[in-house]
């Protein structure tokens, strides 16, 4: 009876613990771990690539509320202000996770090219390997250029996360999955519901996974030396294929690199990122075809707070950067960045039409 009456006690005074830790941080927002996302959904399924679906997304309280916008395909590219004429390829940072619809380096690009439109395909965790993959897929109508946002913080590792390897120096594809996360999946596991309850729901949970998180690596290729040869040969082989397959198609390809918050703050470059901006650069003198924007100048110039959002994705600043190196590359000419333009956004689903003509530059895709 003395055993249980303990363990009881000990359980109820970590309920009460947590409980008053949760009261803490709920008081003090500032404290809200880095990275930690939550959403408000007003239309399609909820989970953030739906397609034909809007929310709202904040990754940070002190940063406040972004509103997304997805077309058919599920991609934050819902208007053309011209004929299409570019394709702009990459990751999250294509995405502009951290920015609303108007504000990522695709539409500011489509903005600031009236005649051209610019047709984006940006999806948080890809690799050159899910890039190739949705470009031989979708990418089948007339265009002349190729932007790829080649972020230089995870490629290595998203090409091997995504099951891309090299076998006798021929690449082998995995096998095509749904772009469905496993959360929204009707028959979801009990552990998945309840990670899923957690992080909309607790503080406590979102600042222990943060801690976590941050303690096993922070957003930097980490690998010996053999292991960090195989990526690069990957990394190679994936980023030659694009490039025939881009000359295929009678167009160029324009590789911008985007360097990480922890490079550009720390001041210092690891091994990885050596070799992966020298293969860039080799690949581009190698092929008339391909051109390289190295960002590190451009980003170094600035205030690390103003070009990242908390959690290491572009914010707006950082998001012009890229476009405007991007621009700069194709021969035009980017406007000046405009400080005071930014829209403070509250999740209101009921706002989503003013808020989009605040924004600007929308139109039907």
């Amino acid at each position: 009876m003395s055993v249980s009456r303990g363990l009881l006690t000990t359980v109820g005074s970590c309920l009460i613990a947590v409980l008053a830790c949760e009261g803490f941080l709920y008081l003090m927002p500032g404290l809200q771990p880095l990275g930690t996302e939550r959403r408000h959904h007003c239309v399609g399924p909820e989970f953030k690539d739906a397609p034909d679906s809007i929310f709202f997304e904040t990754k940070h309280e002190a940063e406040g509320w972004k509103l997304h916008i997805n077309n058919a395909e599920g991609f934050r590219d819902i208007f053309d202000t011209g004929e299409i004429g570019i394709v702009a390829l990459g990751d999250s940072f294509t995405r502009g996770a951290a920015v609303n619809n108007g504000e990522h380096y695709p539409d500011l690009l489509d903005a600031w090219m009236p005649d051209t439109g610019v047709r984006a395909y940006g999806f948080g965790g890809w690799g050159t390997g899910d890039v190739l993959v949705q470009y031989r897929k979708a990418a089948t109508f007339p265009h002349r250029q190729v932007v790829l946002g080649y972020y230089v913080g995870n490629d290595l590792t998203d090409n091997i996360k995504a099951g891309f390897r090299l076998e006798d120096g021929a690449i082998v594809f995995p096998p095509e999955t749904t772009r469905i996360p496993p959360e929204i999946a009707k028959d979801r596991p009990l552990n998945v519901r309840v990670r899923a309850f957690l992080r909309d729901n607790s503080r406590v949970y979102r600042l222990v996974r943060h801690v976590v998180l941050s303690s096993i690596g922070g957003g930097q290729t980490l690998a010996g030396e053999g292991e960090l040869e195989g990526m690069l040969g990957l990394a190679e082989a994936l980023l030659e294929a694009l490039r025939a397959e881009v000359e295929a198609r009678g167009a160029r390809l324009l590789i911008v690199a985007i360097p990480s918050f922890n490079e550009i703050s720390l001041g210092r470059e690891t091994p990885d990122l050596t070799a992966q901006y020298a293969l860039l650069e080799r690949i581009s003198a190698s092929h008339d075809s391909v051109d390289l924007v190295d960002l590190r100048p451009a980003v170094a110039a600035e205030t690390v707070g103003e070009v990242f959002a908390a959690d290491g994705h572009m914010a707006r600043l950082g998001q012009y950067l890229i476009a405007r190196g991007a621009a700069g590359a194709l021969g035009v000419t980017a406007p000046p960045f405009e400080e005071d333009a930014e829209l403070r956004i509250r999740p209101d689903c009921a706002r989503v039409g003013p808020y989009v003509e605040e924004l600007g530059a929308y139109g039907p895709a």
